[in-house]
């Protein structure tokens, strides 16, 4: 039907977005671990057992907020919550770059090219590798598989965080079958803008139709402003994306905040003035310029980590965000994200605009690791929630019966024993999943574009 293509590794100049995109799957991945064993990690580090009480999760009592993965910046390893508004600020660049990059050139035709195939593919990107990934996750429970963990989650001596709901196990295959219909008729139904329907099958895909709908948005925005001249273009992007975050759309916002970043990346003219500053500017002119551009930068950068950072609750009694947290509008439907979406946007506009040879790109965005995290990002994100239902419960429980769960070191090294099994199954089947489900998705939706589009 089509030829298959072997995956090349292509560092093109974007390819440190695809590291960042990695990294942050990885701490999605984390916090989804860690909320079914702790509490600790949806508030920042500081908050005392008192002030706990008046804003903690369901009014509960937080013991001890000394852990030093709490420490703001440091908290990202585990920080689902900033990666979701990473992952949406990507998005909205990654399908914009290309036909900004046209209209840039005042290529109409191409411009209207790559719109109409990106609008194509969409869906069939998004939503068929969702397919075999719920199925076998429907059958799996049909089969008996989660029944062991659903008991092992009654334990609360060693699930004392969040642990997510199990989905239904029906007494007939038949029925399990017609359930995992409909639930795609929810999953696929994009006349509604509810982003709290949490799919049966993996609860972590209610990004999936949010990310599809922001899509649809951004691709009719840029139809309308392709034409329009840049720096205006520029502006009309700048205040629909403030007129998104007012209407309670934050997840439109950070769409077209990206295709804004997307539209003012100096990467194509970065080679251009580079050689215009070499003739233009005095070596010791240049080089105080270039110092103080990239501490700037650098700071900027920390800040934006920063902000990243900012706990989910009991933000407002934090040591260092009080302050900020005064800030956040009251109209913000969902206040916990005001500053993960600011910090997400900051942080891609550094990385965007910043030097190509910084530390944080050159050492970690662009090494292999976070390029081959980047490659299995969306598998990662689609498989890690059943995969963790069905043998993480298992594996973190063995695990804790042989280093037994009593005192600070047994339990640490119990959970790090487990979190190093449970991720090198999970790359493992990622890359599986990869090879043979999400990159055939992508090229079955080329190729049936080449053959359906005149």
């Amino acid at each position: 039907m089509y030829t298959r293509v072997p995956p090349k590794r292509s560092y093109h100049s974007t390819a440190f977005l695809d590291g960042l995109r990695g990294i942050f799957a990885l701490a999605v991945v984390n916090q989804h671990v860690l909320t079914a064993f702790q509490r600790f990690i949806f508030y920042g580090y500081g908050l005392s057992e008192e002030d706990s009480r008046k804003c903690s999760y369901r009014h509960e009592l937080v013991f001890d907020s000394t852990h030093i993965i709490q420490l703001p910046i440091v908290r990202l390893i585990y920080s689902g919550d900033a990666g979701v508004c990473v992952f949406f600020v990507l998005s909205g660049f990654a399908i914009s770059f290309r036909a900004l990059g046209r209209a840039h050139h005042q290529d109409w035709v191409g411009t209207f090219e790559a719109l109409s195939s990106s609008v194509f593919r969409r869906g069939i990107r998004l939503f068929l590798p969702l397919v075999p990934a719920t199925l076998m996750t429907m059958i799996s429970l049909q089969c008996g598989l989660w029944e062991a963990p659903r008991q092992l989650a009654l334990d609360t001596t060693l699930f004392r965080g969040v642990p997510e709901d199990f989905p239904q196990r029906f007494d007939s295959f038949g029925m399990q079958i017609l359930h995992w219909v409909r639930s795609w008729w929810r999953i696929l139904y994009v006349w509604s803008w509810d982003e709290t329907y949490l799919p049966p099958y993996d609860g972590h895909l209610w990004t999936i139709p949010v990310e599809f709908r922001a899509s649809m948005v951004l691709y009719l925005t840029l139809l309308s402003v392709s034409r329009v001249i840049p720096l205006l273009r520029g502006i009309v992007l700048a205040c629909c994306s403030f007129y998104a975050y007012c209407s309670g759309r934050w997840d439109v916002c950070l769409f077209l905040t990206g295709a804004l970043l997307a539209d003012t990346a100096p990467i194509r003219q970065v080679e251009e003035r580079r050689i215009l500053q070499q003739r233009v500017m005095p070596k010791r002119a240049a080089w105080k310029t270039v110092f103080l551009v990239k501490v700037l930068h650098a700071v900027i950068t920390l800040v934006a980590l920063f902000l990243l950072s900012g706990p989910a609750f009991c933000i407002e009694l934090t040591p260092g965000y009080q302050f900020l947290a005064s800030l956040i509008p009251s109209s913000d439907p969902q206040p916990f994200r005001f500053y993960p979406i600011l910090g997400s946007v900051l942080l891609v506009t550094m990385l965007v605009h910043g030097d190509s040879k910084s530390l944080l790109r050159r050492s970690l965005l662009d090494s292999f690791f976070a390029q081959y995290l980047g490659r299995i990002s969306y598998s990662v994100y689609i498989l890690h929630g059943p995969l963790f239902h069905v043998l993480g419960y298992r594996i973190f429980a063995l695990s804790w019966q042989i280093t037994g769960d009593f005192g600070s070191w047994r339990y640490i090294v119990g959970f790090l024993a487990g979190w190093m099994i449970f991720m090198v199954i999970l790359v493992w089947m990622a890359d599986l999943f990869c090879r043979f489900v999400d990159e055939p998705s992508i090229r079955f939706a080329k190729w049936l574009e080449s053959v359906m589009i005149v």
